[in-house]
């Protein structure tokens, strides 16, 4: 990944600019006529072939054809050639770059020499800058979506099996979503992205500073917290805990954990599960496999893409039981020092994670897929489209789903605004200010209000919730409790809404409806093309 990120024009335009706008429809195609299938298809096939000059020859004849339908295969190639050539800006996660590159990019057949003058006399972009131009040209496809010749997502995998066989092995999983030519390379793979399997975790908190982000999580009364520069490199880690297995991902994309049973009861091989990263993006959203049966699965909703689990794949929102989706658990994203105020005795991930890697690079992370990807408006996620939306792409919401679409919570209008109240699947809910993240509980009774400064008596933290009886509530990790606990009246706790973190952008392309709390109204819905997952 680049370390000086092209951004507006350069980036393949901005969110209402022309580029950004186009289609297959209203985009010139290239100099050149529509080429017989079977021409286009014998040049790309010599992509294919382990030799450098074939390569040139194939892509110089591509360029005079000028047929834009070889437009994703030369972006792929594109990618490749630039990360390969130069690990050392490129290479991720950022801490590996000073090592050698993963073995099957010192190979020199892993060179596609003109590939960008070729994707430059195909199609109308003028993308160039040495660096740079296979990620503008990547942004520029995602947004125009050209027509692709009939084969792609099979040649797409011979692709990788030959270059990068990491990566082409696990692409290799039948049978695939429909939408799976919209999966991307995001510069890496497991050989370099290891998930921390069962590390060690400590009460001892000196490897920690107050404002260390950390992911905090409760199993069987204990709670445990994940420091994020300890994850960031790994995006990944499988915990045993409780007697329960457990899988926590974390997207770099969106800056976002999400915490899952890894148990799979119902699959093509029953259990627990270990998950890790592929190295490859869907949707704008990580995409990762289980080491069991090679299924892919899709990170936002937790339901298989591609691989035997797939058959067996249901839409969360239809609540099929036949069928297969991980359950989330809930995790709270703030800081230790937060964390910590509210769980003195909460354990902590071990900074001795057996991986020789300078964590606190993560620290204060300041890299490139921070300043690209998390601030950055006028860069596109690789297979997210522009589009009109309820909110800001970097909008950091926490969502719900239910059996009418998703339910978003913008992370800081709930902090200004609480309680906001929704119904979620006939329930009244509402969500709160928790451990400076965002909390939805099963709401009392209404009218709700909000009482900043409670009584001194340990209900003066920042989130006292007033119900329309006069009772008071405090948020916790699992439920939202009465003061006193259960009463004479009745006022039991009030169960967690289970739902996960993200930039907004994370969340739009898999969901039809959504609908943003605050709002009378259902937001518009992603058009067909772009919702990856029913």
């Amino acid at each position: 990944m680049p370390t000086d990120p092209p951004t507006g024009d350069a980036a393949g335009g901005t969110t209402g600019g022309d580029d950004a706008g186009a289609t297959a429809d209203d985009t010139d195609h290239g100099a050149g006529e529509r080429a017989d299938a079977a021409v286009l298809q014998d040049l790309l096939d010599d992509l294919l072939v382990q030799d450098v000059d074939r390569h040139e020859r194939a892509l110089a004849e591509l360029a005079d054809i000028g047929d834009e339908r070889v437009v994703a295969h030369l972006v792929d190639a594109a990618t490749l050639h630039a990360v390969a050539s130069d690990w050392e800006n490129l290479g991720f996660p950022e801490v590996f770059r000073d090592r050698d590159p993963p073995y099957a990019f010192q190979h020199p057949e892993t060179r596609f020499p003109g590939v960008v003058d070729a994707l430059c006399a195909i199609a109308d972009p003028d993308f160039d800058q040495p660096g740079v131009a296979w990620l503008q040209w990547e942004s520029w496809y995602t947004q125009t979506d050209p027509e692709t010749l009939e084969g792609y997502v099979d040649w797409k995998v011979r692709f990788y099996r030959t270059y990068h066989p990491t990566v082409g092995h696990l692409l290799d999983a039948d049978p695939k979503h429909p939408d799976f030519d919209g999966v991307r390379w995001g510069s890496t793979d497991p050989t370099v992205l290891h998930p921390l399997n069962y590390p060690a975790w400590t009460t001892d908190d000196a490897h920690l500073e107050p404002d260390d982000d950390v992911y905090g999580f409760r199993v069987d009364g204990d709670a445990y917290a994940v420091p994020r520069y300890l994850l960031f490199p790994h995006e990944f880690a499988n915990f045993d805990l409780g007697g329960e297995r457990l899988a926590l991902s974390y997207c770099t994309m969106c800056n976002s954990p999400v915490l899952y049973d890894a148990t799979v009861e119902n699959g093509s091989v029953g259990g627990p599960r270990q998950f890790a990263s592929t190295g490859c993006l869907w949707n704008g959203n990580k995409l990762m496999y289980d080491e069991e049966t090679l299924t892919l699965w899709n990170q936002q909703t937790g339901t298989p893409v591609a691989g035997p689990d797939y058959e067996r794949h249901r839409d969360r929102r239809d609540a099929d039981e036949d069928g297969i989706a991980l359950d989330f658990r809930p995790v709270t994203q703030t800081t230790w020092r937060d964390w910590r105020d509210d769980h003195p005795e909460s354990a902590t991930l071990a900074p001795d994670t057996g991986y020789d890697l300078d964590y606190a690079f993560y620290r204060d992370y300041d890299g490139f897929v921070k300043r690209h990807y998390w601030e950055n408006d006028d860069v596109f996620h690789p297979g997210v489209r522009a589009e009109s939306s309820a909110l800001d792409d970097r909008t950091y919401v926490y969502g719900v789903d239910a059996a009418d679409g998703l339910h978003a919570y913008p992370v800081d209008a709930v902090h200004e605004g609480w309680p906001v109240a929704d119904e979620v699947d006939g329930r009244r809910v509402v969500a709160l200010p928790f451990d400076g993240d965002v909390a939805v509980y099963e709401a009392p009774d209404a009218p709700l209000s909000r009482d900043d400064v409670g009584d001194g008596n340990g209900w003066g933290g920042e989130t006292v919730l007033v119900d329309g009886e006069g009772r008071r509530w405090t948020p916790t990790h699992d439920a939202l409790v009465p003061e006193g606990g259960r009463d004479d009246e009745g006022a039991s706790i009030r169960d967690r809404v289970l739902g996960r973190h993200g930039l907004w952008l994370a969340f739009r392309p898999h969901y039809d409806t959504v609908h943003v709390a605050g709002t009378d109204s259902p937001a518009p819905p992603a058009s067909d093309d772009e919702v990856g997952d029913r």
